[in-house]
């Protein structure tokens, strides 16, 4: 990549969260932004020629600003972000985007936009890209009204039947907290049920 000309460094508010956050412009007209968590040194980058970093940033925080109820961490903000890329003006500029983390190597995703037909054969396409993106968000979005219903199991229950969303799915892509919720209620009273149809049976 060739030398920057330009590297602003600011700090913005996300949802709950504030980032650092740099806006890279390159001789080739390529702008790399970069919003760094300081709480956890992972960080997460746009990337692409006609990139408007204050367009995105501006974009984030109203998308989160109205969504209280999501977590504004880093993995979040990268699912929305590939989410965002359909029809969405802000997001036009990215090629793409890139989670690293600074502790967990398995939470590193590298998402590729370019339309180059000689990318990398292991990089997924747009499509899947955006179906995987689109199911994470799906399943998080079921999971965390699940856990708003709280104490109503039979709504909850009903809910997860008809989304078509079970504990397997629920641990692998809705967020921790939101999982320690329904691990704790909903699924652990699926547990109780068993625990007690297999004393009934010892009886």
């Amino acid at each position: 990549m060739s030398k920057s000309q330009s590297n602003q460094s600011t700090t913005i508010q996300i949802g709950d969260k504030q980032y650092e956050t740099w806006d890279t412009k390159h001789t080739s007209d390529y702008h790399t932004l970069t919003l760094f968590d300081m709480d956890t040194g992972d960080n997460l980058e746009f990337r692409g020629k006609n990139l408007n970093a204050e367009a995105v940033k501006k974009d984030l925080q109203e998308y989160f600003e109205n969504k209280k109820h999501i977590p504004s961490d880093l993995g979040s903000i990268n699912v929305r972000s590939v989410l965002r890329l359909k029809n969405n003006p802000s997001f036009e500029g990215v090629e793409e985007i890139e989670l690293k983390s600074s502790e967990n190597a398995r939470l590193d995703h590298k998402h590729v936009f370019e339309k180059n037909p000689q990318q990398k054969t292991d990089t997924l396409s747009l499509e899947q890209q955006l179906k995987t993106a689109e199911k994470i968000g799906y399943v998080q979005g079921v999971c965390e009204c699940v856990a708003a219903v709280g104490g109503n199991r039979i709504l909850g229950k009903k809910l997860l039947a008809e989304m078509k969303v079970d504990k397997e799915m629920a641990k692998k892509y809705a967020h921790p907290e939101t999982y320690k919720t329904l691990e704790q209620g909903i699924f652990a009273q699926k547990q109780e049920h068993k625990l007690e149809q297999t004393q009934g049976i010892k009886r």
